[in-house]
């Protein structure tokens, strides 16, 4: 998969707050560095976001947004 390096983040439902970063992932399931602390379940929504560190605002301000989660893939 193409997710490795980005950062998952549970933006609704069980769990949401909560950010790691991708270490491998599949077509519906994502490896992450460390354990959820509130497991996601099916209420569950997360986003996929590209990290930027040392970038200018303005280049920044382009990638944020991420990728909305698609219902039916989970994250470990």
């Amino acid at each position: 998969g193409g997710f490795a390096g980005l950062m998952v983040t549970i933006t609704e439902g069980t769990g949401a707050g909560q950010s790691r970063i991708i270490l491998s992932n599949t077509e519906h399931t994502a490896t992450i560095t460390e354990s959820w602390t509130v497991n996601p379940d099916a209420t569950s929504r997360y986003r996929i976001i590209l990290l930027i560190f040392n970038s200018p605002p303005e280049v920044r301000a382009m990638f944020e947004g991420g990728v909305d989660g698609v219902n039916g893939c989970s994250v470990y």
